[in-house]
């Protein structure tokens, strides 16, 4: 049976003793490095790794990674559409239960759930799955129901609406709750414990979500560098003017950011002014140890920048780790979660697709829409943008509950073992409160501080 790092402390197989550098991984929002734990001393397994115990002796090895694809053929967006379509069906048909009556759906009013709904109607299952989406009647930056009723309606799915202004962050407990083998909690975790238990009030088992559907056709993976280097340069025009128009964006800015940088990350040396500054509280003697764990781009493959960005992404191991505690916190409520866009088959194909495919005139999801247009509603295919969760995040730590926060932040534990500056960590919070900025990066943070209050 497997062990977690604290039951095999308590053991004594080990010493329990925290991983700094796994901690400041964490304390960025990214995974700690591979074969690390958060437990110095103990290893962990990657993603697609394998360990074998044969007659005394371990065999450690890798049986998959996100590896670069030929493209795909033929190389036309109505191809690519096409194979879209037919994987999808073919990935869902695989992961919907024989049995009816039994599965849910995260539904959202974006593209990535709405994919799932899609997929589940094109293969007449709509009667069998049992859709759940939260919707917003305070907070109306956040609030998605009209596409997701939108597409609910269009692909047959029964939805039941969850009322979830009262889950801000930090609402239902005492604070954070980590676990042992992990420090990260969810943002949302009150969001999505509210959910799971609907889903149980309705007799579901297994809930499918669209999750990793951004990594695999959105997030910020920019074609035009992509578009210059194979000298496509009346279209790459065509489409700056297009992004132009529907952005805030000078175009100074959109030249700089989405066209030039990623062409110098992809094949410019490592130099500092190329790496995310880590957060400003992070001490200065661990910048060294934050640029050679989090810092360093694999380079080694001649690909275009658009296309080894997206390798890159989709290698990006804390969505396993995500995967893992969202599973873990559902098992609570007697649910499986299933995850039919992080099938490997999706990686593989998203990996065989040129940048073209994937973004076009600050448009993401290009596929996507393509292969949907006549499954999902014209509002959620042609929608710009994204809705975000974040006024419900903000009404939490900015509004409601700083009566949690502000003892995480003082006498730390994470400061007392030189992680930290508590001071500026302080301040950052206290602008973040007075409005000055955004930013609530500070929360991985206040989770690693919980955790080593807990276990340390």
């Amino acid at each position: 049976m497997a062990r977690s790092p604290a039951s095999l402390a308590a053991l004594g197989v080990v010493e329990r003793r925290p991983n700094p550098a796994a901690l400041v991984g964490h304390m960025h929002g990214v995974a700690h490095p591979k074969g690390d734990s958060c437990y110095a001393g103990i290893a962990r397994l990657g993603p697609g790794e394998y360990l074998w115990v044969r007659e005394g002796k371990l065999e450690h090895g890798c049986y998959w990674r996100p590896e670069p694809k030929p493209l795909l053929k033929p190389d036309t967006l109505s191809g690519y559409a096409a194979a879209y379509r037919s994987l999808l069906t073919r990935i869902i048909a695989e992961y919907l239960p024989a049995e009816s009556g039994i599965t849910g759906l995260t539904l959202s009013g974006g593209l990535d759930s709405g994919s799932i709904a899609a997929g589940v109607s094109l293969l007449g299952r709509a009667h069998d799955v049992q859709a759940i989406s939260y919707v917003f009647q305070e907070l109306a930056e956040a609030d998605e129901e009209a596409y997701l009723t939108a597409t609910a309606a269009q692909t047959g799915l029964h939805l039941t609406k969850l009322v979830a202004d009262r889950y801000w962050t930090l609402s239902h407990s005492a604070g954070l709750e980590t676990e042992p083998a992990d420090p990260s909690v969810s943002y949302y975790v009150e969001l999505w414990d509210a959910l799971f238990a609907t889903a149980r009030q309705l007799g579901i088992r297994v809930l499918m979500t669209g999750y990793h559907g951004d990594l695999l056709f959105g997030d910020n993976v920019f074609g035009y560098p992509d578009l210059l280097l194979t000298g496509q340069w009346r279209r790459l025009l065509a489409e700056l003017q297009e992004h132009r128009r529907h952005s805030t964006m000078s175009f100074s800015r959109i030249l700089k950011l989405m066209l030039l940088a990623p062409i110098l990350t992809a094949y410019i040396p490592l130099r500092r002014w190329a790496i995310r500054e880590p957060v400003p509280w992070l001490r200065p003697d661990l910048y060294d140890v934050y640029v050679e764990l989090y810092g360093r781009s694999e380079r080694s493959y001649r690909l275009l920048p658009g296309r080894l960005h997206r390798l890159l992404t989709l290698r990006r191991s804390m969505l396993i780790v995500q995967a893992e505690i969202m599973s873990r916190r559902a098992a609570r409520f007697g649910l499986e979660l299933r995850h039919p866009l992080l099938d490997h088959r999706f990686t593989e194909f998203a990996l065989s697709l040129p940048t073209s495919a994937t973004f076009q005139a600050a448009q993401r999801k290009i596929v996507v829409r393509a292969a949907l247009k006549d499954v999902l509603p014209a509002s959620v295919v042609n929608m710009r943008g994204k809705i975000y969760l974040g006024a419900l995040g903000h009404r939490g730590l900015r509004e409601r509950e700083q009566a949690k926060v502000w003892p995480l932040l003082t006498n730390m534990r994470s400061a007392e073992l030189g992680l930290v500056d508590e001071g500026r960590i302080r301040q950052f919070y206290a602008d973040y409160l007075a409005g000055k900025h955004q930013s609530t990066l500070f929360w991985h943070t206040l989770c690693v501080e919980d955790w080593l209050r807990r276990y340390f």
